[in-house]
């Protein structure tokens, strides 16, 4: 079995989180529909004629959809590499994994909602 190496390094660290979001939007779909729908978003935030702090709370409100889809991604790789048989319980960890993206969306929905309401009154 190969030994894990801890990083020595915040410099090791970041390369570890590179190729971690390289390899994710590299072989999951849903990754790479959150990451093009963020940059599609973000020039919307930006360009939109409202105060600067409205504008990075959007862009800020983006990031949590990202988060939680590479969450899910590790958790579905994690229960993959666990077991090649189909369980209930695996079943149930990767749609509470699901889950947690689509709530982060909608999350993400309700304050860009809020802000714009509030941006424009």
């Amino acid at each position: 079995m190969k030994k894990i190496l801890k990083p020595k390094n915040i410099y090791q660290k970041l390369k570890y989180a590179r190729s971690g979001i390289i390899y994710t939007y590299r072989t999951e779909v849903g990754f790479k529909r959150i990451v093009r729908a963020f940059f599609i978003f973000a020039t919307i935030a930006l360009l939109l004629p409202i105060k600067d702090y409205f504008k990075i709370i959007l862009v800020i409100s983006l990031m949590f959809p990202i988060s939680a889809e590479i969450l899910n991604t590790a958790i579905e790789k994690t229960v993959d590499t666990a077991t090649k048989e189909y369980q209930v319980t695996a079943k149930r960890a990767k749609d509470i994994a699901s889950a947690f993206v689509y709530f982060s969306i909608f999350i993400t929905f309700l304050i860009w909602c809020s802000v714009l309401y509030f941006a424009v009154t």
